[in-house]
C-alpha cells in the first residue's frame, strides 16, 4: 500500500516538472495558469507522500484509545475486584459476629451453669454444716450425759464460791476486801450490852461499823468480839486501829467535809461517818462504812450497819454521793498501812 502512494506521488512531481518546463519553452500562453497547475500537482504529491504519516498518527490515535479502553477496562476490574473483596470481607464480619454471639450465648449458658453448680454446692455445704452442727450438739449433750459425778461437783463449784463471798466488797481502788456485817445477824443481834440497856441489833450500828473496816485485817472480825474487847463505847477512830493491829491510822473529826471524805475514798480509804436524824438512813443517829467510791463520784459504797432487807436505805450498796454525805455530825478517816495493801 504504502508503495503504490510513493508511485503515485512521484508521477505527480513528474508531471509537476514537465509543466515547469513547458513554461521555460513558452508553450502555454498563460504562465499563471500553468504555475497554478504545478502547484496542485506539487500539492497532490505531498498529500500523497503525507498519507503514511497520516495513517501512522491514525493508528497511535487507534493505539491510544485501545490503552484508555484497557486502563479503563483495569479499572473497572479492579473496582470489581475490590468490592468483591469489600462483599466478602462484609460476608466474614457478619459471620464472625454470628459465631461471637454463639459464643456469648455459650458462654452465659455455661455461667448460669456455673451458677447452678456453685448454689448447688453452697446449699450441699449448708446442708453438711447444719449437720455437723447437731452431730457436735448431739455430742455435747451425750458428753454431760456421761459426764461423772464428779467432774459436774467442780462445775457447780465456782457457783457456791460466788454464793460464799457475796458479803464482801472489794475496793475498786487498792483492791483491800471488807466483809459486810450487820448488826440485826442472828448470829449477835440479841447479844445485851454489859454496861448499858439494848442488844446489838438495836443500838449496836458503832461496833458493827468498826468490825466492818478491821475486818479488812482480820476477816473473822464480828461485832460481838469489839463488844467482849471491851471497845463498845469507844470512838471508832481509837477501835479500829486497836483491831486492826494499827494498819489502820485513823483521825476523826466532828466538823464533817465532803470534798475530804470524797478525795480519801478517792485515794482507797475508808470514812466512818455518823448521821443525824435529817439523814435518809436515821430518825436519830447512825454508824455507817464508807468502803468504796465511782470514779466518776456519783455513789458511794455504804456498808451500811442496820441492813433489815427492807425499805430503800436499811441496806448495804450504793447509794448517790449527796444523799449520803448529808447531815453529819462525825466522820473518822481510815488510812489502810501498805502492808495491809500488799496483803490484797
Amino acid at each position: 500500500m504504502n508503495i503504490i502512494k510513493i508511485v503515485v506521488s512521484i508521477i505527480f512531481l513528474i508531471w509537476a516538472v514537465y509543466d515547469y518546463i513547458k513554461i521555460v519553452k513558452h508553450k502555454y500562453t498563460s504562465k499563471k495558469a500553468i504555475i497554478t497547475s504545478i502547484t496542485i500537482k506539487l500539492l497532490i504529491a505531498t498529500i500523497v507522500v503525507l498519507v503514511p504519516t497520516t495513517s501512522h498518527t491514525k493508528n497511535i490515535v487507534a493505539n491510544y484509545g485501545n490503552e484508555e479502553k484497557n486502563e479503563d477496562e483495569s479499572l473497572e476490574a479492579q473496582v470489581e475486584q475490590v468490592e468483591e473483596n469489600e462483599d466478602e470481607s462484609l460476608e466474614e464480619v457478619e459471620e464472625q459476629q454470628v459465631e461471637n454471639e454463639s459464643i456469648e450465648e455459650q458462654g452465659q449458658q455455661s455461667g448460669e451453669t456455673t451458677n447452678e453448680d456453685e448454689a448447688s454446692e453452697e446449699e450441699q455445704e449448708q446442708q453438711v454444716g447444719e449437720t455437723t452442727r447437731e452431730d457436735e450438739s448431739l455430742e455435747q449433750q451425750q458428753q454431760q450425759v456421761e459426764q461423772p459425778p464428779q467432774q459436774q461437783q467442780q462445775i457447780e463449784q465456782p457457783q457456791q464460791e460466788v454464793s460464799q463471798n457475796t458479803n464482801i466488797h472489794k475496793n475498786s481502788i487498792n483492791g483491800i476486801e471488807y466483809k459486810l456485817l450487820n448488826q440485826a445477824d442472828p448470829q449477835w443481834k440479841d447479844v445485851k450490852y454489859p454496861t448499858r440497856s439494848g442488844t446489838i441489833g438495836k443500838v449496836g450500828c458503832m461496833i458493827t461499823t468498826v468490825a466492818v473496816v478491821s475486818s479488812a485485817y482480820d476477816q473473822t472480825m464480828t461485832p460481838k468480839k469489839v463488844m467482849d474487847a471491851g471497845y463498845q463505847h469507844s470512838y471508832p477512830s481509837d477501835s479500829v486501829p486497836h483491831f486492826s493491829s494499827k494498819n489502820f491510822t485513823c483521825t476523826m473529826s466532828t466538823s464533817p467535809n465532803k470534798s475530804t471524805i470524797i478525795s480519801n475514798l478517792k485515794q482507797g480509804n475508808p470514812v466512818i461517818i455518823m448521821v443525824k436524824g435529817g439523814s435518809a438512813f436515821t430518825t436519830s443517829q447512825h454508824y455507817m462504812a464508807l468502803i468504796d467510791i465511782k470514779s466518776d463520784e456519783s455513789q458511794v459504797f455504804v456498808g451500811n450497819a442496820y441492813d433489815s432487807g427492807t425499805g430503800t436505805y436499811n441496806r448495804t450498796g450504793w447509794f448517790d454521793t449527796g444523799t449520803v454525805l448529808y447531815d453529819m455530825r462525825e466522820m473518822h478517816i481510815c488510812v489502810p498501812s501498805q502492808n495491809l495493801i500488799n496483803k490484797y
